[in-house]
């Protein structure tokens, strides 16, 4: 089997409690909107401890250890309750001993929200996501509207805007 360690940073610091995620195979197939709804399953799976995922939060040195592997591709999923997206690395862990340390872009959003008038919105739900130009209902919006602040694997989710209606969110991935 193979064991993986490594320091998870974010602008050059060592970023506390992020959940890493050893996520099996190396995906390349896994997409459109039923792998968006796996990914929300399996994320909601790994939140509560089930699911048979091999994951573990970094320390307050980022320092992260996943044990009991198997040998090849795949990838390494890492969100953080502070950052609006999950970040997935390809690795390639060989038998024995793997060193993967992760240097996760600092990538942030800013803005205001606007009523019709140009009045700022206090509490306005925000968040960020990848269009896939498919047309399809996004299963993150559904779950966060039926259940508003519950984070099922996709990072930080959505944030509310403040009383000026101004909003951050922060580690959003390229391209969405």
């Amino acid at each position: 089997t193979a064991k993986v360690e490594g320091v998870v940073r974010e602008n050059g610091l060592a970023l506390s409690g992020a959940r890493v995620v050893f996520v099996e195979g190396p995906g390349a197939a896994a997409e459109g909107p039923e792998a968006a709804a796996f990914g929300m399953v399996q994320g909601m799976m790994e939140q509560f401890g089930q699911g048979g995922s091999k994951s573990a939060r970094s320390g307050d040195d980022g320092t992260f250890k996943l044990a009991e592997l198997p040998a090849g591709q795949h990838r390494l999923r890492i969100t953080h309750k502070d950052r609006a997206m999950p970040t997935e690395i390809p690795v390639v862990l060989r038998e024995g001993d793997n060193r993967v340390d992760v240097e996760l872009d600092m990538t942030s959003v800013r803005g205001v929200v606007r009523d019709p008038d140009g009045n700022p919105v206090s509490g306005a739900r925000v968040g960020a996501k990848v269009v896939s130009g498919d047309n399809q209902p996004d299963v993150g919006v559904i779950v966060e509207s039926m259940a508003p602040g519950l984070n099922l694997g996709g990072g930080g989710g959505t944030q509310r805007t403040d009383a000026n209606g101004e909003f951050e969110l922060r580690g959003v991935e390229p391209g969405a």
